[in-house]
């Protein structure tokens, strides 16, 4: 009997863990792919659109995790370099030069659109 209830309650502890992470998900939003790039490259985080020519490549969604009473979604990006740490492996992935991110009335950073930026 207590062998089953640790068991129980091992099982609930990860499933407890499991649900409080976010998860990042990748789309394709447009028909312009660009090459990969090396899995440690360097990309701009930004929160308003550049002034120069981009092209979209995909949006990064963070979603799931558990919601606080605060409203907070456990595991999104709290801040830019949190953000940058999260999405760095799709964004080199994916060829993007930048993420153009959205951040909820909470400061937390929901979306990443990645992005390339076109030669001049």
């Amino acid at each position: 009997m207590i062998r089953s209830r640790t068991t129980l309650a091992w099982a609930a502890s990860l499933l407890a863990v499991g649900c409080a992470a976010a998860q990042t998900q990748y789309t394709a939003s447009s028909s312009v792919r660009a090459q990969p790039k090396p899995e440690s490259c360097s990309f701009d985080v930004l929160t308003t659109r550049p002034q120069r020519p981009f092209e979209e490549l995909g949006i990064i969604d963070f979603t799931g995790g558990v919601v606080y009473k605060t409203g907070h979604r456990a595991g999104l990006p709290d801040s830019a370099s949190e953000l940058k740490d999260k999405a760095a492996q799709t964004v080199c992935r994916a060829g993007g030069d930048a993420v153009l991110a959205d951040v909820n009335g909470l400061g937390q950073y929901v979306r990443a659109t990645v992005i390339r930026y076109k030669p001049d």
